[in-house]
């Protein structure tokens, strides 16, 4: 349950959040909330609430990043029976992806966090938002076509 504090702050948080949207013109609470639970920024108050946001994002980027390089060194046991199975269509689609999240988050690390700046902030909220829309559709095939490789009626066994 959710204390009286804490939706004070929330209150006031998405308050500034409205604020800065409208400065900036970025996406509404609700698209970014949808895509990355950036709510998350709004658990404490912050004097950097678009970098807090910022971090949100790229850290569901890298889960991504490190989901996909899993895939293709196939150290775990369970990405071991999907790797041998990813087309070279997939693979190809994996690695425009991967290149694209390294790049934002190679992009934010050296200019983003290096110098605090709002402005360099919601530029990057905004870019990392319309590339996520971008790589989403692919991202939700590969994820159906691996789906699809567990469902089969295969005997998997452990190679170790």
């Amino acid at each position: 349950m959710v204390k009286k504090k804490e939706k004070k702050i929330i209150k006031e948080m998405k308050k500034m959040y409205v604020r800065l949207q409208k400065k900036y013109k970025l996406p509404s609470f609700d698209e970014l909330n949808k895509e990355f639970e950036i709510e998350k920024a709004f658990e404490e108050e912050t004097s950097f609430l678009l970098r807090h946001i910022k971090k949100i994002m790229i850290e569901k980027l890298i889960a991504y990043l490190n989901f996909y390089d899993g895939l293709f060194i196939g150290q775990r046991p369970s990405f071991m029976f999907v790797a041998k199975n990813i087309s070279s269509d997939e693979k190809e689609k994996i690695t425009k992806i991967a290149k694209e999240i390294v790049k934002i988050v190679t992009e934010d690390f050296l200019i983003n966090e290096l110098e605090v700046n709002e402005v360099k902030g919601a530029e990057m909220i905004k870019k990392i938002y319309v590339k996520w829309k971008e790589l989403k559709k692919d991202m939700l095939e590969i994820g159906k076509s691996i789906t699809k490789e567990f469902s089969k009626k295969k005997q998997l066994k452990y190679l170790g």
